[in-house]
C-alpha cells in the first residue's frame, strides 16, 4: 500500500492527501465504505462524495455558481459514458432559480399583454389603452429599480410580485379613465373631466390602493425574510403605481384625443337591470352556499415539500430519488443536540428503536459513525502498545529535500530483481513462507513505481517526492505523538475537523454533539412531520 501511495504521488501532480487503505464491513444497502475508503452505496455500484461549502449554499447567490462549477468540473474530468449527478438542496435551489429566470419574464409579458388586449377590446381604442398602461409601466419600472437597490434579489415568494402588481395596479388608471370618459360624455371638457375624475373618483381609488398597500405592509414585520420582502415589494409597488397614475393621468386626460367617445346608449333602449324582486331569494341562496362551503374548511397545512417547486425533469430531484432507492435517504434531515458523548449515545439508542422496516426513521448519522468501531476494546490494545512503545527508541521519518535522485531508478531495478529472485528463496529457507509470498506480491507495485520515476524529469521528480516525504514526516510525528502521549480515551477532537464537523463542534468552549435523523416517511405530510417532531422532542 505504501509503494502504491508513493506511485500515486508521482503520477498525480495535484495530489494533496495521503490515501490510506483499510478493510471495512460490507452492507447491502445504505451508506458504505469501499476498499479504497470511498463512500459508496448500492453494493458498491454507486460512489458518493459529500461536499461541504464554506458559504451558505441555501443562498441562491452561492448555490447557483457552486452547482455550475461542479457540473463543469465533472464533465471535464470524468470518463465519457460514466453517469453522474448532483443531489442536495443547492441543486434544487439552482434549478428553481433557472426555472424562475426562464418563465417569470414570460409571465410578466403575458400579464401586460393580457391587460392591454382586454382594455383595448372593452374601450375600442389603442390610444386610450396606451394612456391607461403608461402609468402602470412607469410605476412597475420604479418598483423593480427600487427592489434591485433595497433588496438586491428575488426569492420564491417575491418573484411573482411583478405580475401581482400588474393585476392590482391597473385598476387605478382604469377607474380614473372611466370616470373622465363618463364626464366627457356628459358634455364636460377634457380638463373639467380630468378634474372631476381626480376629485370624485380619486379619493376612493386612493383609499382602495392604500388599503391594499397596508395589507402587504403588514407582512413586512414578520420574521420570515421571504414574507417580509414580499410585503416590502407589494406595498411599495402599489404606492409607486398610484403615484405614477395620479401624476400622469391628469396630464394625459387633458388631451382631447386621449378619450374616444362612443355613442351614448338610447335611454329608451331596454337596459339590463338587477332582479330586485328575487333579491331575497338570491341572498338566501348565497348564504346557503357560503355555509355549505364553510363546513368544507379545514386547517390549511404548510407544504414542506421543496420537491414540489421544481419541474418534473429536475436533475437534482432525480439524483435524490436515486439515493432514496439505494437506501441512502434524501437530502432532508432533522437534528438533535446534546452536551456530552454519553447523552448523544443515549439519544442514539432511543432513536435506533424507531428505525427498521416499520419505523418512522430511515437511518441516523452520529459521531459514533466516524469513531473507530469497538472503541473500548481497541483502547485497551492501544494502551498496551503505548506501554511497549515507551520502551523503544523514538523513530521519526524526516523529509530530505536534497536527497540523491540519480540512483533512484537503478536502485529500484536492483530491488525488483532481488524481490523476484533470491530474497523469496532466502525467506523460504528461514521458513518464512508468508513473508516470502508478500515480497513476491510486492514486485508489480515496485514495477509501477519504477515506471513512474522514469517518466519524470529531475525537477518534477524532486518536487513530487518532497511533497510526499513532507506528508509522511507529518504522519510519523502524529503516530509518535499518539503512541507516546499520556494514556487517555480517544475523543472527537483527536479526529480531523472535516470528518467530525457535522456531528461535533466546540461552541463557546462547550462540547456540542449532533445526530442527523433521516426520516423514512414523507416530510411533506404535515401529520408525519408533527409526529416526528413530537417524538424527537420526547427523546
Amino acid at each position: 500500500g505504501l509503494v502504491d501511495e508513493l506511485t500515486n504521488w508521482l503520477t498525480e501532480p495535484n495530489r494533496k492527501h495521503l490515501g490510506l487503505r483499510a478493510s471495512f464491513a460490507k452492507r447491502e444497502s445504505g451508506l458504505d465504505l469501499d476498499d479504497e475508503g470511498y463512500l459508496s452505496a448500492n453494493s458498491g455500484k454507486m460512489l458518493l462524495m459529500r461536499i461541504n461549502s464554506e458559504r451558505d449554499v441555501v443562498d441562491i447567490i452561492h448555490a447557483a455558481p457552486l452547482i455550475k462549477s461542479m457540473e463543469s468540473t465533472l464533465e471535464k474530468n470524468l470518463p465519457e459514458g460514466m453517469e453522474w449527478s448532483i443531489a442536495g438542496v443547492p441543486g434544487l435551489i439552482a434549478e428553481e432559480q433557472a426555472t424562475l429566470q426562464k418563465e417569470l419574464p414570460w409571465s410578466g409579458i403575458v400579464s401586460l399583454v393580457g391587460c392591454l388586449l382586454l382594455f383595448a377590446v372593452a374601450y375600442r381604442s389603442m390610444v386610450s389603452t396606451a394612456v391607461v398602461m403608461l402609468p402602470l409601466i412607469v410605476g412597475l419600472t420604479w418598483t423593480l429599480a427600487l427592489t434591485a437597490v433595497l433588496i438586491g434579489s428575488l426569492n420564491l415568494l417575491t418573484s411573482p410580485m411583478a405580475v401581482i402588481i400588474i393585476g392590482m395596479g391597473i385598476d387605478f388608471s382604469v377607474h380614473l379613465f372611466t370616470r373622465a370618459r363618463e364626464e366627457q360624455r356628459a358634455g364636460k371638457s377634457p380638463s373639467e373631466a380630468a378634474h372631476m375624475a381626480l376629485v370624485g373618483t380619486g379619493p376612493a381609488v386612493l383609499t382602495g390602493g392604500f388599503t391594499s398597500a397596508a395589507a402587504f405592509g403588514a407582512m413586512i414585520f414578520t420574521d420570515f425574510q421571504g414574507t417580509s420582502e414580499m410585503g416590502t415589494i407589494g406595498s411599495t409597488g402599489l404606492v409607486l403605481v398610484m403615484l405614477a397614475s395620479f401624476t400622469l393621468m391628469p396630464i394625459l386626460l387633458r388631451n382631447p384625443r386621449t378619450i374616444r367617445l362612443t355613442v351614448t346608449p338610447d335611454s329608451t333602449q331596454k337596459q339590463w337591470g338587477w332582479p330586485h324582486k328575487q333579491s331575497k331569494l338570491i341572498l338566501a341562496i348565497g348564504i346557503a352556499i357560503t355555509v355549505g362551503l364553510g363546513f368544507c374548511i379545514r386547517p390549511i397545512d404548510f407544504n414542506y415539500d421543496q420537491d414540489a417547486f421544481v419541474t418534473d425533469d429536475s436533475k437534482a430531484l432525480a439524483a435524490i430519488n436515486k439515493l432514496k432507492t439505494s437506501g441512502v435517504g434524501g437530502a432532508e434531515y432533522a437534528v438533535t443536540r446534546s452536551a456530552s458523548m454519553a447523552e448523544s449515545k443515549a439519544q442514539m439508542n432511543e432513536l435506533l428503536k424507531l428505525t427498521g422496516d416499520n419505523g418512522m426513521i430511515d437511518r441516523l448519522e452520529t459521531i459514533f459513525d466516524v469513531l473507530p468501531p469497538q472503541l473500548e476494546t481497541k483502547e485497551v490494545i492501544v494502551s498496551q502498545i503505548r506501554k511497549a512503545a515507551g520502551k523503544l527508541p523514538r523513530i521519526l521519518f524526516n523529509a530530505d529535500p536534497k536527497s540523491e535522485l540519480k540512483r533512484l531508478a537503478p536502485d529500484l531495478k536492483v530491488l525488483i530483481e532481488n524481490a523476484q529472485k533470491w530474497l523469496p528463496l532466502y525467506l523460504k529457507d528461514l521458513k518464512e513462507h508468508e513473508l516470502a509470498a508478500r515480497v513476491t506480491r510486492l514486485v508489480p507495485a515496485l514495477e509501477r513505481l519504477r515506471a513512474a520515476v522514469s517518466a519524470l524529469d529531475e525537477p518534477d521528480l524532486r518536487l513530487r517526492l518532497n511533497r510526499f516525504e513532507a506528508k509522511m514526516a507529518d504522519l510519523s510525528k502524529r503516530f509518535d505523538a499518539f503512541f507516546r502521549r499520556p494514556d487517555r480515551p480517544l475523543t472527537p477532537s483527536d479526529l480531523p475537523e472535516s470528518l467530525v464537523a457535522p456531528y461535533y463542534v466546540k461552541d463557546g468552549g462547550k462540547d456540542v454533539y449532533a445526530i442527523r435523523i433521516y426520516p423514512r416517511g414523507d416530510i411533506a405530510s404535515p401529520q408525519y412531520s408533527r409526529d416526528l417532531r413530537d417524538t424527537m422532542r420526547t427523546i
